[in-house]
Formats: C-alpha cells, sequence, structure tokens
C-alpha cells in the first residue's frame, strides 16, 4: 500500500512538472538547413500556437555534429538524414524516422550537361561537385554512390548551406545533389540518373532516458502529424 502511494505521489509530480515545462522553459533543436526550410516551418508554427511559453532554440548543422550535441546535453533533439548512418552503435539514443527525401542532381542552365536528355554517372563525375561537409550523412550517401561506381568526384566546395550552394552551381562552379523538395530555380537545371538516385531518410534523434520531457514528446508528435505529406 505503501509503495502504491509513493508511485501514484511520483506520477502526479510528474505530470505538474510536464504541466510546468510547457507553461516556461526552452526546446533546443539542431537540424540541416533543408529540413529546416522544407519540413519543420509547420512544424514550429503549430507547436509555438499550442505553446507558446516555450523558447525554441534552433540550430543548424552537419548530422555527426548536431547527434554530439544531443549526446552532450546541448541539444534536446536532432533532425537529421540518416540518423541511423553512424560510424559506430550508439546506444544512447532512440530513433524515429518520419520521412524520405529524395534528391536530384543539379546543374546550371548554361553547363555543358544542361542540355542533355541523358546523362552517366560517369559522365557527371568528371566536372567539379560542390556538397556537403564529410561529417553529414548527406555527404556519405553522395560518396558510397560515386565509390560503388568506382568514381572520385573532385570536390571543391563544401557548405551546409542550401542557398549557397545553389548560387555556386547558377555560376557553373559544379554540379550538387539538391532536393526535389527545393522550389525551382530558373537558373539551375535538374535530372535524374537512372537507377542512380540518392533517397535519404528522415529522423528525430533524442538520448534514450527513462524520463523525457514532454515538450520533447510534443514537438515530435507535431513531426510526425506533419509529416504525411512528405511521405514519397
Amino acid at each position: 500500500m505503501v509503495l502504491q502511494i509513493r508511485q501514484q505521489i511520483a506520477e502526479a509530480q510528474r505530470q505538474v512538472s510536464e504541466l510546468n515545462d510547457l507553461r516556461r522553459g526552452r526546446l533546443r533543436i539542431g537540424t540541416t538547413s533543408s529540413i529546416l526550410v522544407s519540413f519543420l516551418p509547420a512544424v514550429l508554427q503549430r507547436f509555438s500556437k499550442r505553446f507558446p511559453a516555450v523558447r525554441l532554440h534552433l540550430i543548424t548543422g552537419v548530422a555527426d555534429d548536431l547527434i554530439d550535441d544531443v549526446l552532450a546535453g546541448k541539444l534536446d533533439m536532432a533532425i537529421i538524414f540518416n540518423p541511423s548512418d553512424l560510424p559506430r552503435p550508439i546506444p544512447k539514443l532512440a530513433c524515429d524516422i518520419l520521412y524520405r527525401e529524395a534528391f536530384d542532381w543539379a546543374v546550371g542552365k548554361s553547363h555543358p550537361l544542361a542540355e542533355r536528355d541523358q546523362v552517366a554517372l560517369s559522365e557527371l563525375a568528371v566536372y567539379p561537385l560542390i556538397t556537403l561537409p564529410p561529417r553529414s550523412h548527406l555527404r556519405r550517401a553522395c560518396d558510397r554512390l560515386f565509390a560503388a561506381r568506382g568514381l572520385v568526384p573532385t570536390v571543391i566546395t563544401e557548405l551546409e548551406n542550401e542557398e549557397a550552394i545553389d548560387k555556386l552551381i547558377e555560376i557553373n562552379m559544379g554540379f550538387a545533389l539538391r532536393s526535389r523538395r527545393r522550389p525551382a530555380n530558373a537558373m539551375i537545371r535538374c535530372f535524374r540518373i537512372r537507377n542512380r538516385t540518392i533517397q535519404c531518410e528522415v529522423g528525430v534523434v533524442v538520448q534514450k532516458r527513462n524520463y523525457v520531457p514532454r515538450a520533447v514528446t510534443e514537438f515530435i508528435r507535431m513531426c510526425r502529424e506533419v509529416r504525411m505529406p512528405f511521405h514519397s
């Protein structure tokens, strides 16, 4: 009986704590610039409307760095590409897959390949590659695709910001991967190479804990609600 009463008291205290958490506090989220622009605005708007007292703190970066920040307690969660693509297993991490993102190859409108109806991956690899940093999971997916064909493209620029990558594509500095969800750009031509498409899972990564703050669970719940139109 005493144990049952203690459990009931602990549960009541937890519920009060969760209620207080949503009346104040901060939720720290790390993500990529691509996901921030294409997916998160609707989630952020919904969460802020439902819990206006919770301050949202967002940073963008590459997946491995964001995972390190989650493990160090600097972030409450990370929303990244291919969350399970880790150099080593990390038992302390929990992941929830939300949707899949597909990417096309992109060149400037005046690029030598822009007018071609068909392009082989080997032809594309001759030109300079504008890509993400090595600690990006999307970059690793790109590297594996070329390596599987025995190709090593020349990386000329490593950027995390999609707007900056688009600018370099426009002036023919090289080719790059571009999300199909990004708005069309009149200065960029996107195309697909048969059987050479890159698709990435997008997922939420958090630390495994006995108790997860309600602000975290509510944000993840809203991510699940918003993800429906994003299923590929």
